[in-house]
């Protein structure tokens, strides 16, 4: 494949998709009104959709472009999509000169420095194809007339499902998602390319979500202001986190979700989000688990994909049949005018501010890095910035037993991990007056692997409580939780506080003093072992390894 020839030919032809006499710009009253005529409205008057493909197509992406970018170890199906790729390119440029496409042109970002324009092509081959561009239009804000960096996305829903595939090309600002009418593949290319974009212009990007948070400070006898940032990869149960108000509901007090998905540091004193939307998994949503959430999903100007609906228009979020990855689109203005704190004390909302826009005029910011555990990792630990970084650059989560890495904690990462945890040690050491980072295990404690554990183990694996974890984050906002060191790793973690039992979730209760060590000491010899597919990380990094 001649690399060069394959980027001029891409390049090209993006440019002539805007020109095409099958392309048809819409706005988002057309697109709302076509689109409805494929969803089903809810009893609130919000529209339920459904895909062919209701989960992520990251197995069949791939990175093309100069070494910077390309991916380290390809599967086979990655391999096979990039030997394909120049005949694949040829099909796609002759096809879409035939059939209906529909672009529509949005703004990503919200602030003065740094905004993405961004055009989407969807086939409408398939009309049904349309409520793709409707979904995302919700998504991101209205485009700008003034000069702004440039991504443009390509999308053929009907590509034949044998050869579906996400091609990225990071450095033109450029994706082509063939065979996938999944809308997160659409969100996630779009965030994707935004965060290589960020990474070439100066900034930090992060996969995480953002909150400032204003409550009494029980030390210092006044109120506070603080951002939150909750960084973690998939797969971690983070939804609760985000979205729980930290039982912060009193006069004076305020906690406001600004950003899930995707953060951009911009010189170490801005966090600056992407979207409008909050994305939730909504299966097994209720409401007397999770008011707040719930309240807002039922708003009009939510949308769904693949939750079950009866034939009066009623949302099931318990009915897994079509499958347990449905997902909500909320709207952050509704999530935010569904809060606790605004529905007592009437705060105002600004539903446009997405940003941490001044490190320097808060008091604080904490940084819960999540990850998920089952063995004998502390619910909560607070964190050096040099373990910080460790542990953002192995970004951990169980499935089935086994850690899974997803380095940099992050699904959409491209080029080299160790310069993402570079731009973050460095974020935190620059920000060494405010920061505080923490590690949140939102899984179990008790459950080692091995025979050999589970015949000395003295009681069942216990869930961690996320009520418990709240309760900490909140103690955390007030400064009224104090530290001690544990016994097995080199960390801080709470001492016991009035209305929260931590001692249930000691490593004690489960295995006798030998057995523990022993499985911290396999834990990290298995995470400095991990830690050398990064050559370039610092060695302090490497020895921070908690």
């Amino acid at each position: 494949m001649e690399l060069n020839k394959v980027l001029h030919v891409a390049a090209n032809e993006i440019r002539k998709f805007y020109y095409q006499p099958n392309l048809r710009h819409i706005d988002d009253y057309e697109l709302e009104e076509f689109a409805a005529n494929y969803g089903i409205r809810t009893q609130h008057g919000s529209l339920v959709f459904t895909s062919n493909v209701q989960s992520s197509s990251l197995p069949l992406t791939i990175y093309v472009g100069g070494k910077d970018v390309l991916q380290k170890n390809p599967n086979a199906a990655q391999s096979r999509i990039l030997r394909e790729l120049p005949s694949t390119l040829a099909k796609i440029h002759h096809y879409a000169k035939k059939v209906p496409f529909a672009c529509v042109e949005k703004r990503m970002c919200n602030n003065d420095d740094f905004n993405l324009h961004c055009a989407l092509f969807t086939s409408l081959y398939k009309k049904e194809s349309i409520r793709l561009p409707f979904l995302w239009g919700q998504s991101v804000f209205p485009a700008q007339k003034r000069r702004a960096l440039k991504l443009h996305l390509v999308c053929i829903p009907e590509w034949p499902a044998s050869q579906r595939q996400i091609i990225v090309f990071p450095e033109l600002g450029i994706t082509y998602v063939l065979g996938s009418d999944y809308f997160e593949d659409i969100r996630g290319s779009f965030l994707r390319m935004a965060m290589y974009f960020a990474k070439t212009n100066g900034m930090q990007a992060v996969y995480g979500a953002s909150k400032i948070i204003t409550c009494y400070d029980s030390r210092e006898k006044k109120f506070k202001n603080h951002a939150a940032l909750f960084i973690g990869p998939s797969r971690i149960d983070k939804t609760l986190y985000l979205t729980d108000n930290f039982s912060l509901s009193g006069k004076g007090e305020d906690v406001k979700l600004l950003q899930d998905g995707v953060l951009f540091v911009r010189k170490y004193n801005q966090v600056l989000g992407a979207e409008k939307i909050f994305a939730v998994k909504v299966q097994g949503l209720e409401s007397r688990l999770h008011s707040f959430l719930y309240r807002a999903a039922l708003n009009r100007k939510t949308n769904f994909e693949n939750v079950v609906i009866d034939h009066q228009g009623r949302l099931d979020f318990q009915d897994s049949t079509i499958t347990d990855n449905g997902k909500a689109l909320i709207q952050m203005r509704d999530l935010i005018r569904s809060s606790p704190a605004v529905l007592a004390n009437g705060n105002p909302v600004d539903s446009e501010n997405i940003n941490v826009s001044s490190i320097e005029k808060l008091d604080s910011i904490k940084v819960f890095i999540m990850a998920k555990f089952n063995s004998v990792v502390p619910p909560v630990s607070k964190l050096e910035p040099r373990q910080a970084a460790s542990v953002f650059i192995l970004g951990e989560s169980v499935e089935d037993n086994k850690i899974i890495g997803e380095p940099a904690s992050n699904p959409y990462l491209i080029g080299s991990a160790e310069e993402e945890v570079g731009g973050f040690l460095n974020f935190l050491e620059n920000n060494k007056q405010k920061a505080e980072t923490y590690l949140i295990n939102t899984g179990s404690i008790g459950e080692l692997a091995g025979k050999e554990f589970k015949r000395k183990r003295k009681a069942r694996p216990k869930k961690i409580d996320p009520e418990d974890i709240l309760h900490i984050c909140k103690s955390i906002f007030k400064q009224d939780v104090k530290w001690e060191k544990t016994r097995y790793w080199q960390v801080l973690v709470p001492k016991a506080k009035e209305n929260v039992n931590l001692d249930k979730y000691k490593a004690e209760n489960f295995y006798g003093a030998d057995d523990i060590k022993k499985a911290v000491l396999q834990l990290r010899s298995e995470r400095q072992e991990h830690l050398k597919n990064f050559p370039k990380l610092p060695v302090y990094i490497k020895k921070a390894v908690i």
